[in-house]
């Protein structure tokens, strides 16, 4: 069952969110903000009594019609039954419910499980899923330069 996002939810978001290697770990604040504000674009999957699957996005403040999709992840245990396809359906549909038209997103180079998701979606959908640029960025609290492809989706 997919539903948008609880204050409730925001601790079991967090251990799944940890459990989903690269996935980046956020402050609970952090989750509560995207609940709070953008709820109406954040969704987590519920599976078995658990929180399976979750995805969050905010509308873009400088990109026009645009929603930045925040993050995706699925527990490792719920993976390969279609809860991630279900999960960027379901936001795709929020975003459109919105009136908005593109998607953007971004991804690490490293995660190419995530990329064919959204090439699924696009190729079902007869959308085009194009990469933009890469991010790369670094500041003195960095041990390395973080990098993330920047992908669109035209709705």
């Amino acid at each position: 069952m997919i539903r948008n996002i609880k204050k409730s939810d925001l601790p079991e978001i967090r251990k799944l969110v940890a459990a989903c290697h690269p996935l980046g770990f956020h402050t609970l604040y952090t989750y509560w903000v995207l609940q709070h504000h953008f709820g109406d674009l954040c969704f987590v999957s519920e599976e078995e009594g658990r929180l399976a699957g979750l995805i969050t996005g905010l509308v873009s403040g400088s990109e026009g019609d645009t929603a930045f999709l925040w993050q995706i992840g699925v527990r490792p245990d719920f993976q390969g039954q279609g809860i991630a396809g279900h999960l960027v359906d379901c936001f795709a549909s929020a975003v459109r419910n919105k009136g908005l038209g593109r998607i953007q997103l971004s991804i690490d180079p490293e995660n190419p499980v995530s990329i064919k998701t959204f090439e699924s979606f696009a190729r079902k959908e007869g959308l085009v899923f194009r990469k933009i640029e890469r991010i790369s960025l670094s500041d003195e609290f960095s041990d390395y330069p973080e990098e993330e492809d920047l992908y669109e989706i035209f709705l």
